[in-house]
């Protein structure tokens, strides 16, 4: 954000359109912005406590099972019975690495 705002001050400014930065306009940008932040410290803090056989199966395993949910409930996609047996059985595993 603060390289996008950066080159934002350094753009050429034409006279037909004004530029106005609003905050409306940078509320969710920064929203994103924390969010994101706060992910990756969490990410971070949960890479020096857990073991990386762990972490890492659960940290890619879930983010592809949320995308498929999210894909399902989001955009109304129909998946037949091998998908839903894919989700479920990616779901067991997952519980099963942090036995």
């Amino acid at each position: 954000m603060l390289i996008n705002f950066i080159s934002f001050l350094i753009s050429p400014k034409s006279q037909e359109s004004k530029q106005q930065i609003s905050l409306k306009s940078s509320a969710l940008p920064l929203f994103t912005g924390v969010l994101f932040g706060i992910v990756n410290a969490l990410n971070l803090f949960l890479v020096g406590v857990m073991p990386s056989v762990v972490f890492f199966p659960l940290s890619n395993g879930g983010l592809l099972i949320a995308t498929m949910l999210a894909a399902v409930v989001i955009f109304k996609e129909k998946l037949n019975g091998k998908q839903w047996m894919g989700i479920f059985v990616g779901l067991i595993s997952m519980c099963m690495l942090g036995i």
